[in-house]
């Protein structure tokens, strides 16, 4: 049954679940835009559950779980900062769908170029730490260029703010290039190919930006954290069986970075063969992503049966 909700008071909605006499209802927002938290709040399923869309505990008592996995939330570690549950999924939280094939250009030949390190993700992820990081990457590898694309990269005023960030860090310029988003998904995913290698911003982590990348064989480079935000680039690296690519500290981060610069043999070599892994990887796998789910909240909701009606 499908129900237009988007216009019903929280306490009515929350009447029409409770009359639909749903078992377990999913929140996809959390705090973000356009939330429902106020439905939850009003308890009208026996068990409820925080998902994908927001990467945090919504704080909320009525909530009974959050769906994660044990590379974004490591057990015994995460537990204290939720009001919820953590139910973990494996191996990954998330699954990856490829683009269709209109959408699909191909993984493209690295280009006679500087190394091309790269971030396409959205403006307010280009934290004052990651372009510090960044900058010290570019200066472990000598006439290395590096890449943005953002959303609002066709302002003049965005573009220059982003250069006078790297300039303040000792970074020349000329040795950035920042583009605007592209029209259409395929002359986005094309853009790829004006990369080497992606850089992964801290603290908060890319999601589908990571998924991309791998899909158009440019190699992503990491940093792991300590909460959700600062661990999904771990999740999604070792679920396409690139975990080599995930740095615990700083150094190592740059240490993968410009290893990965000195030997473009090997990159060139990997972009060809990347999209192929992580089609065939468990991120991509969406039967056994949907059994992994379904099995999760089956077990969570035999479990809350046999206590009485207490998250296990």
């Amino acid at each position: 049954m499908w129900r237009d909700a988007a216009f019903l008071p929280d306490s009515q909605l929350a009447a029409t679940i409770y009359a639909d006499q749903i078992d377990i209802l999913i929140d996809l927002h959390g705090f973000t835009q356009g939330h429902r938290l106020g439905v939850f709040h009003n308890k009208p399923a026996p068990m409820q559950m925080t998902y994908l869309g927001y990467p945090n505990t919504t704080g909320l008592a009525a909530m009974d779980y959050r769906i994660v996995d044990e590379h974004t939330d490591p057990s015994g570690t995460s537990e204290s900062i939720h009001t919820e549950k953590l139910l973990r999924l494996a191996p990954c939280f998330l699954c990856f769908t490829p683009p269709a094939a209109d959408n699909c250009p191909a993984v493209g030949v690295p280009a006679e170029r500087p190394v091309t390190f790269g971030c396409f993700n959205a403006l307010h992820k280009l934290s004052d730490y990651s372009i510090g990081l960044w900058a010290k990457v570019l200066a472990a590898v000598p006439d290395s260029r590096m890449i943005i694309k953002c959303p609002v990269g066709s302002q003049k005023l965005i573009r220059e703010r982003i250069l006078n960030r790297f300039e303040s860090r000792g970074v020349d310029a000329a040795r950035i290039q920042v583009l605007p988003v592209q029209k259409t998904l395929h002359d986005h995913l094309q853009a790829y190919q004006l990369m080497d290698i992606a850089l992964d911003p801290f603290p908060y982590h890319g999601t589908t930006t990571t998924c991309e990348a791998l899909f158009m064989g440019v190699p992503v480079v990491t940093l792991a954290g300590d909460t959700h935000v600062r661990r999904v680039g771990v999740s999604i690296l070792n679920a396409a069986g690139c975990g080599d690519w995930v740095a615990t500290s700083e150094g190592e981060y740059i240490a993968i970075a410009a290893k990965l610069a000195r030997n473009q043999s090997a990159v060139a070599s990997q972009r060809a063969e990347l999209r192929g892994k992580l089609v065939n990887s468990p991120l991509c796998d969406g039967v056994r992503f949907t059994q992994a789910f379904s099995t999760a909240l089956r077990a969570a909701w035999a479990s809350w049966c046999a206590s009485g009606g207490e998250p296990a």
